[in-house]
Order: C-alpha cells, then structure tokens, then sequence
C-alpha cells in the first residue's frame, strides 16, 4: 500500500482556503476584506465552519476590515460555538485587525505593539562643559526639574532621525548624531495605553563648523526654559524620581537644580572619571526609579558578552567627540 503523506492530505484543503485568503508560512490564513468584497454571512459561516474543525492547519485565521466592514464586527467576534469567536489583535485609524487562534496549546499570536519607542538628546559641547538641558511648560508633566530634550519616534523613523528632529524642534539646534549610550525599559507607562516604554539615550555633538556654541530656542508650545548648562552644576543637582511633583517654592529657587534619576545616570555615563558599569536600565515599575542599584550590573543581566559590550561603549565615550561613529551596532 503507497504511503499517504500530510500534504497530500491537506491539498484539498489548502485549496479550499486559499479561495478565501491567502496563507503565511506559519500556516496563518489571512483574510483581506478591504480589498475583496466577501458577503458577512458567508464568511462568518464558513469561519464558524473552519473553527469547528480545530485541525493543526490552518494554525490561526486573520481578518482585515476598513470602516466600510465595521459592521461585520459582531458577527465574527461572536464567541463559540454559535460564532467564529475572533477577538481584536489591533486597530489603527479606520483598519480593524481580527484574528483567532486555531492550534493546539495556547496561543503564540505576538501582541501588536508591546512598546513605544522614545528618544533622548544628550548635546553635548565639544569641551563637554556643557550639555543641553530643557524644562516643559506647566501642566505637560509632574516633573518640572531639568531633563534632556526628549521625544517619541514616528513610526518607520530610524533612532538617529528621531533624536535630531525631537532636538530640532525643542530648540532649534542643528546636531549631528554620534551613537546610542543608554536605554531604559519602563513598564506600566502613563499613557502609553498598557504598552511599555524604552527610552533611548543618544549621543549627539554639533557640527564640525559651529565655533561657539548656537542658542537655543525653546519651543514655546512644550519648554519653558532651555539653556546649555554646566556639567558642573548638574553633578551637584539635586536628583528625585520622575514622580515628584516639585512645588512652586523649589522651582522659584533659581540655585536650586532639580533633575531625574535618568538624567544623573546619563551624566554618571558621561564622567570620564567613573565610567559605568552599565548603560542599560529595565524597570519593573515606574515607581521604581527611586530605588538604589536599580541600574542593573551585566553580569546580572547578559553576562559575559554584554560585558563586553558595556566595556566598547564606555571607550567610545571617552574618544574625543571627532572620533564617534556615525553608528554603532550591538548584536546581543
């Protein structure tokens, strides 16, 4: 008797659905309503079918729908048996993404959009006396100290992109990008809608041309103050955690120099006389930026390797600001 293979088996099938989708090559069927029109009770009926079967194949079905198919959307996300019981994966704008897992064992369909990616500019004169520090406009956030100039990236913008915008914008400096120095994990973000947060700390210096150092002009919508300070008034500021709330007596003191956590771990980056032992921070909490040691050591982190990483990042700190890369890859 002639052997029967799987596939042989699952080409009527993969026929049959590929005259509702298309199929991925984790075995995903996908079906794109926003370019094909597919009555509701048909597909809801044929979806209701193939959920019933619960084969390994297809492993999960997706379904696109645009404004026009919104009304679909109780129909296929009634829940089993008397559905096809898809549930939201993600919606942007006025595009809805459904999907429902079909295979054995518990669902390994990634979440959409587990973080925000935020941008930090750390301009730093070529003297590095002095590094370019803002302070926001009341209302716009609890901490109202000194920080770098910070942004989030658009989506499909690169990193150094981002930074020399976000720096653009906030002051009206022209930079140039020299590297990555730091990141920081932040979960239970506010307002970043449940997702985690990274921020990336850039290394910007200015261009070869500029002989003083350019003004600054704050962006009177976000800042309302900005100024090249001194590093050596800010190793002497006063650090709090990004949750304090700074009264209106502080803020009145203009020798008082209030800064964050991050903003101190960045200069403590930055000192050529204590290099780091780590550029990498992962909060569990956002309240946990006031605790003590909770810039992890490598060792505790990524080991050997990362180390080593550690190390080559510090030395590029210390080359004089003519000597940084355009860009710096770490493969972890």
């Amino acid at each position: 008797m002639r052997k029967i293979f799987r596939n042989e088996i699952f080409n009527p099938l993969r026929r049959n659905l590929c005259s509702l989708g298309k199929l991925d090559k984790y075995g995903g069927l996908h079906i794109d309503l926003t370019t094909r029109a597919i009555q509701g009770n048909g597909l809801s009926d044929k979806l209701l079918h193939l959920c019933r079967l619960r084969r390994s194949f297809p492993t999960a079905v997706w379904v696109y729908l645009n404004q026009d198919h919104f009304h679909l959307i109780p129909c296929l996300c009634k829940p089993s048996p008397h559905g096809p019981g898809l549930v939201f994966h993600h919606a942007t704008g006025l595009s809805v993404t459904l999907f429902r897992w079909l295979a054995e064992g518990p669902c390994r369909v990634p979440e959409f959009a587990t973080h925000q990616l935020g941008v930090a500019a750390v301009l730093v004169s070529p003297a590095l006396e002095h590094v370019v520090m803002v302070r926001e406009r009341a209302g716009s956030s609890g901490f109202k100290g000194w920080k770098f100039p910070t942004g989030l990236a658009h989506l499909g913008e690169d990193i150094s992109s981002a930074v020399l915008r976000e720096v653009y914008e906030e002051t009206g400096i022209l930079a140039e990008f020299s590297g990555i120095l730091a990141l920081r994990q932040q979960h239970a973000f506010p307002g970043c809608f449940g997702r985690s947060d990274f921020l990336v700390a850039c290394r910007l210096r200015l261009p070869s041309a500029c002989e003083e150092l350019p003004s600054i002009r704050p962006c009177k919508k976000e800042l309302s103050d900005g100024m090249w300070m001194p590093m050596t008034k800010l190793r002497s500021a006063q650090v709090h955690s990004v949750i304090k709330d700074l009264n209106s007596e502080q803020m009145a003191c203009s020798e008082n120099i209030h800064i964050t956590t991050f903003t101190s771990e960045i200069l403590r980056l930055l000192s050529p006389s204590k290099p780091a032992s780590s550029a990498m921070e992962l909060r569990q909490h956002r309240f946990d930026s006031i605790l003590d040691g909770h810039w992890l050591s490598t060792s505790k982190m990524m080991g050997f390797q990362c180390r080593m990483v550690i190390d080559r990042m510090v030395d590029i700190l210390h080359c004089s600001h003519t000597e940084f890369p355009t860009s710096y890859v770490f493969n972890f």
